[in-house]
């Protein structure tokens, strides 16, 4: 009986090896991310209760955009080929920690096709200063997390060839940098 259940464990695992060593190739990016050449930036406002603060992210974003040269900026979403929708948003679900987030909408701007959502925790604030400059931070780090998700590999200044994502204002430390 043992030897009867020790071939069927054996013929199991030699059957599930196959499976194993074939994976699912990556799903691919929508093509409009990496071929637009101009987009459109718009203030979506914020649930968070305060215009202040989306108008700070507004700023922010369209400041590392533009010193970020990938994309060109323009004025109107008829000339743009994608519409970028910067806002600030709330996770409050009934606990008393609420957390933050800056979060960017990306849309194709002639079909308006949702394509790719990026979202960075704010983190908390002491001070409206503080918090202003943790919006700020993490406007740039959706467009260091934007130019991650288009690239094949992350271009260093010294490297690049096409101009590389450099937010405008440093990220702030992570909570694990934090702990250390």
């Amino acid at each position: 009986m043992k030897k009867l259940f020790h071939l069927a464990a054996a013929i199991a695992l030699l059957s599930a090896a196959p499976l194993h060593a074939q994976s699912a190739p990556a799903p691919p990016l929508p093509a409009q991310l990496a071929t637009a050449k101009a987009i459109f930036l718009a203030n979506a406002g914020s649930n968070a209760g305060n215009t202040q603060f989306a108008s700070n992210a507004y700023n922010s974003m369209y400041q590392n955009l533009a010193t970020w040269n990938r994309y060109h900026l323009t004025p109107t979403p008829a000339d743009a080929d994608l519409s970028f929708e910067i806002s600030v948003i709330s996770n409050y679900e009934g606990s008393s920690q609420v957390d933050y987030f800056v979060q960017l909408v990306v849309r194709d701007a002639k079909s308006q096709a949702l394509l790719w959502t990026i979202s960075e925790n704010i983190g908390t604030a002491g001070r409206e200063k503080t918090f202003e400059k943790n919006i700020a931070a993490s406007a740039a780090k959706i467009v260091t997390d934007l130019g991650t998700l288009i690239s094949d590999k992350v271009v260093t200044p010294q490297t690049a060839v096409v101009a590389p994502c450099q937010p405008a204002i440093p990220a702030a430390k992570t909570r694990i940098q934090q702990n250390k």
